[in-house]
């Protein structure tokens, strides 16, 4: 896995984007994916990494972010039951876009390992669905560094 800071073709996202996966794009490429996404008919979510911070300002984006229920706990076990819920959404594919994905990094490696495991297993849960679900952080090589030391020896 690895960054795309090359311009990249609207030929190449939309692969990207149609294998439901945790992948990362440069930011300058923001505006193409969301044309393609939404001209695709996908939910589309925005998060601002700006403004998670930490691991409870990031809880409250997703929740504020996907309009999560009530009783959303915001703790990691709690993200990945409404993550692989989302009932209270239309369905339909999601793409959920992280802007300034690399303030990710600051939520220590532990947290963020756990970050994109749980999105990667959430993508692969949606798509024995039949539902794409894809995460695209918006970022550098570092990032893109960074998501690649997160997947499994042999993944």
């Amino acid at each position: 896995m690895t960054g795309m800071a090359e311009k990249t073709s609207p030929n190449e996202i939309f692969e990207r984007l149609t294998r439901a996966d945790v992948f990362v794009l440069d930011p300058g490429q923001e505006a193409k994916l969301l044309r393609l996404a939404e001209g695709l008919g996908f939910r589309v979510f925005l998060i601002d990494a700006e403004h998670a911070r930490s691991k409870p300002e990031l809880l409250a984006a997703f929740a504020d972010t996907l309009s999560f229920p009530e009783y959303f706990g915001y703790n990691w076990d709690a993200l990945d039951e409404c993550i692989r819920d989302l009932g209270w959404l239309e369905r339909g594919n999601f793409l959920l876009a992280f802007r300034r994905a690399s303030r990710l990094l600051g939520l220590g490696a532990k947290d963020f390992v756990v970050l994109v495991d749980l999105l990667r297993q959430a993508a692969l849960f949606w798509k024995a669905d039949g539902v794409i679900f894809s995460v695209v952080l918006l970022g550098g090589a570092d990032l893109a560094d960074a998501v690649a030391r997160t997947v499994p020896e042999g993944g």
